[in-house]
């Protein structure tokens, strides 16, 4: 497997993209997926570092899309 190494951003210095969900790190030390909405997070817990989540890797030219789950009908 290979790793990709990301670059952190302090949010108070650099903060991140209007409504753009992007990997937040906690003072609790959890990660949670994030968006900051009108200058503000969209949780109460306070994010020291965030980051862009990483792209799926290429594979043989084409980039491997996201699963998705179907939503099942009732």
């Amino acid at each position: 497997m290979k790793y990709v190494e990301v670059k952190w951003y302090d949010p108070e210095q650099t903060p991140p993209p209007e409504r753009e969900t992007v990997i937040g790190y906690t003072e609790d030390g959890e990660f949670r997926d994030i968006t900051l909405r009108n200058g503000k997070f969209d949780t109460y817990l306070k994010i020291v570092r965030w980051c862009y989540a990483p792209k799926p890797p290429i594979v043989d030219g084409v980039q491997t899309p996201k699963k998705s789950r179907k939503k099942k009908s009732t």
